[in-house]
């Protein structure tokens, strides 16, 4: 059993029964589907919208999955399966966002996205990301992406300039960012190696001859020979993956190794700190 429900201070809660790797099935959505004039006042607060005047009424555990403003799963939209967005622990609640639209879904149909002002709460989740009070819809990227809402930030680092900082907790193992990358050929780095993106390229290709600049956060990550990430090159898709090496808390600099290998020493262009 992946997952089990529990009580706690605040009722019932879904938990995880074992450690849970991100991309993985906990459960799914199971019960009637009804109109919404005949969603019991009983069930209001556990209905699931999933078509025009079409709602689920859960009938199975996912009826207690809470709401988090830093939600750790998702609903899969074909499947109704509640998918785990990041690495779970044994005991973590398994919590979702109640008002997460994705862009996709919105386009395709906006006036399913009526915000009834019953379902409006005061939300008690605690997390960084807390909006305060649940009372309308949030738009996001496609609700596949890796992180839905704002994970990271930009910010000053004396002595080092502009850094990455976690907004949130991110367990082991877990995806930070995905960046694309725009490639400069080989033939092109000598009018590139003089400039300011110098220090913000990486090697690229199998015989790392050519560089790349990357977008996003990609290029801000600072340096440390003990970092808490590190960086994998997706040649093929033209993309970076950075990963969390431990548990990095909300409000932590995020770090990479700039030689590859989180414990690589060899000595860098610039005077690096520890």
């Amino acid at each position: 059993m992946i997952v089990r429900v529990e009580v706690g201070a605040a009722g019932k809660k879904l938990v995880a029964s074992n450690d849970v790797a991100a991309g993985m099935v906990l459960t799914h959505f199971r019960g009637p589907i009804v109109k919404r004039t005949d969603v019991r006042e009983s069930d209001r607060r556990y209905a699931l919208m999933i078509a025009v005047d079409g709602w689920l009424v859960p009938e199975n555990e996912s009826r207690w999955i809470n709401h988090s403003c830093d939600a750790n799963a998702w609903i899969e939209a074909d499947t109704w399966a509640v998918v785990a967005q990041r690495p779970l622990r044994q005991g973590d609640e398994v919590t979702i966002d109640y008002a997460t639209v994705s862009v996709d879904e919105y386009r395709q149909s906006p006036d399913d996205y009526t915000w009834d002002p019953a379902w409006s709460f005061d939300c008690l989740c605690g997390s960084a990301l807390c909006r305060g009070r649940v009372d309308g819809y949030v738009l996001c990227g496609t609700v596949k992406e890796w992180n839905l809402g704002p994970s990271l930030e930009v910010v000053s680092y004396e002595g080092q300039g502009r850094g990455i900082r976690a907004l949130r907790t991110f367990r082991k193992g877990e995806c930070i960012e995905r960046s694309h990358v725009i490639v400069i050929p080989k033939e092109q780095w000598p009018n590139i190696e003089h400039t300011v993106f110098y220090d913000h390229t990486f090697y690229w290709g199998e015989d790392e001859e050519d560089a790349a600049l990357s977008l996003g956060f990609g290029s801000l990550f600072n340096h440390s020979y003990t970092p808490n990430a590190v960086y994998q090159r997706l040649f093929t898709q033209s993309e970076i993956h950075f990963f969390a090496l431990r548990d990095i808390v909300a409000g932590e600099q995020i770090t990479v190794n700039y030689n590859g290998a989180p414990d690589d020493g060899q000595p860098l262009w610039f005077s690096a700190l520890p």
